[in-house]
């Protein structure tokens, strides 16, 4: 199978769930009894899968079945997209910092980030372990950027971002410049 050209349009998802089943009951019977579909039902989904990755990934032995080596280096990375899935579908509202392991992209100046984005970093590393912040400088897509979810939250004065209007914003401050200049210039 040539993984850089699958569409995942034209892939039915559901194989997956019934990839996990198989490889954790290692039985088409049991997988399908598990899925509440007919043995035959499931033998049809291995065919598909076996066709969908271009590997037998299930073989008999004696009474049951042995994974392929594709198969095995797989079945982790499965079992991690479903419960990704599985979490999200559960409440997408959760989010518990002190045992979350996410990234989230902040567009902030180098200022910025010094204000308010250092603090934030060492209350997370006490509070939040698992939680990264990572910078992205700002640039002028940021408000497509939002959109398109890319980053998770821009800081920004308002007047250098228009389009604050269009999405939930917060005002935190306001500050004050300061010139300093050398008296002999």
């Amino acid at each position: 199978m040539d993984r850089t050209r699958v569409d995942i349009n034209q892939v039915d998802l559901n194989l997956l769930v019934a990839f996990d089943a198989l490889m954790s009951e290692g039985s088409v019977t049991r997988a399908a009894a598990r899925l509440s579909v007919g043995q035959s039902a499931m033998s049809s989904t291995l065919a598909r899968l076996r066709k969908l990755f271009d590997d037998p990934l299930l073989m008999r032995e004696g009474r049951g079945l042995i994974a392929t080596p594709l198969a095995e280096s797989l079945a982790k990375q499965v079992r991690e997209v479903l419960d990704q899935i599985e979490s999200i579908l559960t409440d997408p509202t959760d989010f518990y910092p002190a045992s979350d392991k996410r990234t989230f992209t902040v567009v902030a100046s180098d200022v910025l980030s010094v204000i308010l984005l250092k603090p934030l970093r060492a209350r997370l590393a006490v509070e939040a372990p698992g939680v990264r912040i990572e910078v992205s400088p700002p640039a002028v897509d940021d408000a497509e950027r939002l959109k398109r979810n890319q980053v998770d939250l821009v800081v920004t004065p308002r007047d250098a971002f228009p389009e604050y209007e269009n999405f939930r914003s917060t005002f935190l401050f306001s500050d004050r410049h300061l010139c300093a200049v050398d008296v002999h210039n």
